[in-house]
């Protein structure tokens, strides 16, 4: 009997070390998260690719912690979300977060979500020609809106 009791405290142990594992590295990805989006805000733009891949090299299982980045009110941290969900095939999720940027205040921020937005459609080749003349036609409607030549 004092076997069995041992086993089941020792099954009930092992189980919930394991949830906690899970929590802290759920918890831990979510840091790490938040801590790239932190560099982004303060870096103001400069080294976003390189923290897009950080965000990027998370994988998929990041996805849900990333999206919450398109409520921050940082353009750069909308350009990395939108950049990180575009290529894990969330197009249009992307497309929204991108043209929200490009009609944003940031002229930079503006420029760089217009050029990225652009090589990505010019890239993709999953898309079709006709998707990419509608993307197309979206970022020039948007640029003639702009007071902003360079966009």
């Amino acid at each position: 009997m004092r076997v069995r009791h041992a086993l089941a405290v020792l099954t009930a142990f092992a189980v919930a070390a394991g949830a906690l594992t899970l929590t802290s590295s759920a918890q831990d990805q979510s840091e790490k998260v938040e801590g790239i989006f932190n560099r982004i805000e303060d870096a103001r733009g400069t080294n976003l690719w390189e923290s897009v891949r950080e965000l990027e090299d998370l994988g998929r299982s990041a996805l849900d912690d990333i999206r919450k980045g398109q409520a921050k009110a940082d353009p750069y941290v909308r350009i990395a979300v939108g950049k990180v969900l575009y290529a894990n095939d969330f197009r249009d999720e992307s497309f929204d977060i991108l043209n929200k940027v490009m009609t944003g205040k940031n002229q930079t921020a503006r420029r760089t979500a217009a050029e990225l937005t652009a090589s990505l459609v010019a890239v993709d080749k999953k898309l079709k020609p006709a998707d990419k003349r509608k993307a197309a036609d979206a970022i020039r409607k948007l640029i003639d809106e702009q007071e902003d030549d360079l966009a």
